[in-house]
């Protein structure tokens, strides 16, 4: 699942690692898919101070305003970005 950095989301705890009347869930905020863990995403909990990896969540992006570009915008960030990768790539091979 990709959204948004920053994306609000719910992400839940599993009937064995909770108490029997503790919360079920955790409010959170998406940072961006666990690489090393399968269909699991990273979370930062803001109670818990931590991030967490979690593969059982609920994402809220209709909290969260997009930018809108118009097509001149987009295609000038898109060059920008290729940009900074190419010279990015340049300096590695030196």
């Amino acid at each position: 699942m990709m959204a948004p950095m920053g994306t609000r989301a719910v992400i839940y705890e599993d009937a064995l690692s909770r108490t029997s009347w503790g919360p079920r869930g955790l409010d959170a905020w998406y940072l961006k898919p666990a690489m090393d863990h399968y269909r699991c995403c990273e979370f930062y909990v803001p109670t818990l101070k931590s991030v967490r990896v979690s593969g059982s969540f609920d994402l809220f992006p209709q909290h969260c305003i997009m930018p809108t570009f118009i097509r001149g915008q987009h295609a000038m960030a898109v060059h920008n970005e290729l940009t900074e990768a190419i010279h990015a790539l340049d300096m590695q091979a030196r």
